[in-house]
């Protein structure tokens, strides 16, 4: 990715920079952004690893992609071996499958640009296809439910907004576009890392329009454009993620001082901490099965990906290299 990874705008600072600067779930990269509240990865005292386990058997065939080093890997059900995915000369991160597992979207950033790039990976993870073809920065791909649709950020209007355009997929070409993007947000700051409700009627996203990272949703026209029901008064919230059955949003918090993970009901009711570390805790993503949440971590020094048990019960390390390991995506 660009020296700005980007999705929406990670929290964090400073040493982050480099590791948000490729991480930051599309927080830094707003040109003109301020870093206000952005996880800062500030060095932690020596702790004892946890150790680093297989992961565990969550559905039929799950598996977990994620980012290390600007390369796309991926865990297998039951292994602890990641395998490489995609690599190729640009920066890849932030990947995002789409509901029947066939596609992969992702952000591929070079020569200071970043653009959407999609993958039939189910055939051959080889053949990839930009979709957007744009000079300014396009990132944080987020698919429909139906795979019709797609949400990014972007800032090729000259400041940072979500996007909804129509993918189009001519499978006999072996080839896919986003048609007309329709900009969705208007705002002067940074509006980012969209995740789509299972019910398709919904966007989550990340701005900070009120002068902190804040979740918001709306509509898929762009609609109703309101903080996220119970996250007033957590301090700022970013990288939003929907359960598999719609009743329940992950997010990361600073309510704690530092960031970590929570999760409430749609309503706004019953709030719940899953981690509790000095360190910061951000991008979850909920298991097809709703059963685990994965997430990165810099506890150890750098960034990790580990699971929680999504009734916060049971973590578990899954990676321990000396790479960057960032934007943890189901497969279903």
């Amino acid at each position: 990715m660009s020296s700005s990874h980007i999705s929406p705008r990670r929290p964090g600072t400073a040493r982050q920079a480099s590791f948000i600067s490729v991480l930051i779930v599309a927080f830094i990269v707003c040109g003109g952004c301020t870093a206000t509240g952005m996880p800062t990865a500030t060095p932690q005292p020596p702790m004892a690893p946890m150790p680093v386990s297989p992961l565990p058997f969550t559905g039929d065939g799950a598996q977990l992609t994620f980012s290390a080093g600007g390369d796309l890997y991926v865990i297998p059900a039951g292994s602890r071996e990641r395998q490489i995915l995609i690599a190729s000369t640009a920066h890849e991160n932030m990947p995002a499958w789409s509901a029947d597992g066939t596609l992969l979207a992702y952000t591929a950033a070079l020569d200071n640009n970043e653009e959407i790039v999609i993958t039939f990976a189910a055939d051959d993870a080889n053949r990839q296809i930009n979709a957007t073809h744009n000079r300014a920065r396009d990132h944080a791909p987020a698919w429909s439910p139906d795979g019709r649709l797609m949400a990014f950020a972007s800032d090729r209007d000259g400041d940072w907004g979500i996007y909804v355009g129509n993918v189009l997929l001519a499978a006999a070409q072996m080839d896919i576009a986003i048609l007309k993007p329709k900009r969705m947000t208007f705002t002067r700051f940074y509006d980012g890392h969209p995740a789509w409700s299972p019910d398709g009627r919904h966007i989550a996203y990340t701005s900070d329009r009120g002068l902190r990272w804040q979740v918001f949703t709306m509509d898929i026209h762009g609609g109703n454009q309101l903080p996220f029901p119970g996250t007033e008064n957590l301090m700022n919230t970013a990288y939003p993620a929907w359960s598999p059955d719609g009743t329940r949003l992950a997010f990361a918090t600073t309510i704690d001082g530092n960031w970590e993970i929570y999760t409430l009901n749609v309503d706004g009711t019953s709030p719940q901490r899953l981690t509790n570390h000095p360190a910061n805790d951000w991008d979850p993503a909920w298991s097809p099965d709703g059963a685990w949440i994965a997430f990165a971590s810099d506890r150890s020094g750098n960034g990790d990906i580990y699971l929680v048990r999504a009734d916060g019960t049971e973590k578990i390390r899954l990676t321990d290299s000396p790479a960057i390991e960032l934007s943890p995506a189901w497969r279903p």
